[in-house]
């Protein structure tokens, strides 16, 4: 390999982990990002990542900057989130910067939170398809699907019916 050719992948690295840092501004899941050993690291940031975007409001969907909450906030782009192996089959909101931290519904129904290694299935957020379009949902523990609606203000209210929903979109990087 030349040095030109080593040096062009130096400085590529370098500005995915400066906007990772920059965009995501969860310290402690970005320093779990740094104490990783090169191989784990090199493997996470060449994973396929996304981002999501509310279509109507064109509010971005950001991580724990609004009370440890996460919301929809304006600005240039949201948290990056992993695509999953098969996202037409199932595409669950998980952080890239550190895969076992998943987004999950609030038992109310009306925040966002980021937990480690959930314990069941419930209350996890997802994308789903609903006539063609992106929606969020979860199920509840009374095993109902609930979906996500977001006002202008990006707070979040969950609806039982997916033409309700807040559609969103998928920017895959």
């Amino acid at each position: 390999m030349d040095n030109l050719t080593f040096l062009i992948i130096i400085i590529v690295l370098i500005i995915i982990i400066y906007n990772i840092h920059y965009h995501y501004n969860k310290n402690e899941s970005f320093e779990n990002l740094l104490t990783l050993n090169p191989d784990q690291r090199c493997n996470i940031l060449g994973q396929k990542k996304f981002m999501i975007r509310d279509i109507r409001t064109n509010l971005w969907l950001t991580s724990g900057q609004y009370e440890g909450f996460s919301k929809f906030l304006p600005g240039k782009f949201g948290v990056l989130l992993l695509l999953s192996e098969k996202p037409e089959e199932y595409l669950p909101l998980r952080i890239l910067a550190n895969p076992n931290d998943y987004l999950l519904a609030s038992y109310n129904g009306e925040q966002i939170r980021e937990v480690t290694n959930p314990t069941s299935k419930y209350f996890i957020l997802e994308v789903c398809i609903y006539n063609g379009y992106n929606i969020i949902g979860y199920i509840n523990e009374a095993e109902k699907q609930l979906y996500i609606y977001i006002d202008d203000n990006g707070n979040i209210t969950s609806t039982l019916y997916p033409k309700e929903a807040s559609r969103v979109e998928i920017i895959v990087i």
